[in-house]
C-alpha cells in the first residue's frame, strides 16, 4: 500500500515557492485553499499569502 501512495505523490505537479508567487501575482491567479482546521485557523492566524480562501468557507 505504502508504493501506492509513494506513486500517487510522485504524479502531483510540484512547483518552487518562486513560481507560487509568480502565479498568484498574475492577472489570473489560483485559487489557493486552506483547509486547516478553525481552531488551527484561530491558534496560527490566516495564510499570509494573497488569494488564499478558507476551505472551510467554499459552498459546494
Amino acid at each position: 500500500m505504502a508504493e501506492i501512495s509513494i506513486r500517487r505523490l510522485a504524479d502531483v505537479p510540484h512547483i518552487t515557492p518562486e513560481e507560487l508567487f509568480a502565479t498568484l501575482r498574475s492577472d489570473r491567479p489560483p485559487l489557493l485553499l486552506d483547509w486547516r482546521g478553525t481552531t488551527m485557523i484561530a491558534e496560527t492566524g490566516p495564510l499570509a499569502v494573497p488569494g488564499t480562501s478558507s476551505g472551510e468557507t467554499i459552498k459546494p
